[in-house]
């Protein structure tokens, strides 16, 4: 799939029904969905205005902000 094959971030939240799932190592709600548009929407934003407009709607934001630690006994 080329670059240009992806569906935008905006679209892909915009057909969600029942639940979103955000994983990742950092979560930044003012990030912009398109930075190379000006204007375009900030994550918290959409998310918020998705969840007033979508009642039943359920989202789901993982952070992984630690490593994990190995004690002295245990295998890696």
């Amino acid at each position: 799939m080329g670059e240009r094959d992806r569906p935008l971030p905006e679209a892909t939240l915009a057909r969600a029904q029942r639940r979103i799932l955000i994983i990742g190592w950092d979560f930044d709600a003012g990030m912009r969905l398109r930075p190379d548009v000006p204007g375009s929407p900030r994550l918290g934003d959409m998310l918020r205005a998705l969840v007033d407009e979508r009642p039943v709607l359920e989202v789901y934001i993982l952070i992984w902000r630690g490593s994990l630690m190995f004690g002295e006994n245990s295998e890696a």
